[in-house]
């Protein structure tokens, strides 16, 4: 997605996802009614790790593992 000239990566949370989710409290400011999470991230011009790599690496963190 592209606004103002600058690109970002969008992430959408399912509200199925959000209700249950234990760090809901952390993430959001009120409890999710009708939609989940949605939030942008300012993509950085230089990526030397691809999407799924990032991913590998967070599932074989300790956190992603528990």
């Amino acid at each position: 997605m592209i606004t103002d000239g600058k690109s970002y990566s969008r992430f959408t949370g399912y509200l199925k996802d959000c209700r249950v989710c234990p760090l809901q409290k952390q993430c959001m400011r009120k409890a999710p009614k009708a939609t989940g999470r949605q939030v942008q991230f300012l993509a950085t011009k230089v990526q030397h790790i691809s999407h799924s790599e990032q991913i590998k690496i967070k599932i074989d963190s300790s956190i992603g593992r528990r």
